[in-house]
């Protein structure tokens, strides 16, 4: 979830879908010409990009929570 105090969610909001993946294979390290490659669009920033922690990954269902990574 994108905070409403972010710079990045002006720019969310100007799209009605949009739809995120890794950047990397499973269980390998970033690898920018790998996501390129992969990509349609590529949006660049000043901020330029790095590996950081992967996010968590919940499986939610009516009866319980799971912890998928």
């Amino acid at each position: 979830m994108v905070s409403k105090n972010s710079k990045h969610i002006e720019f969310i909001d100007k799209f009605d879908i949009l739809y995120s993946t890794s950047a990397n294979q499973t269980n390998k390290n970033f690898d920018l010409e790998y996501a390129v490659e992969k990509s349609d669009i590529i949006i660049y920033t000043k901020d330029d990009f790095n590996e950081k922690n992967p996010s968590k990954i919940y499986k939610v269902s009516n009866s319980k929570i799971a912890k998928i990574r």
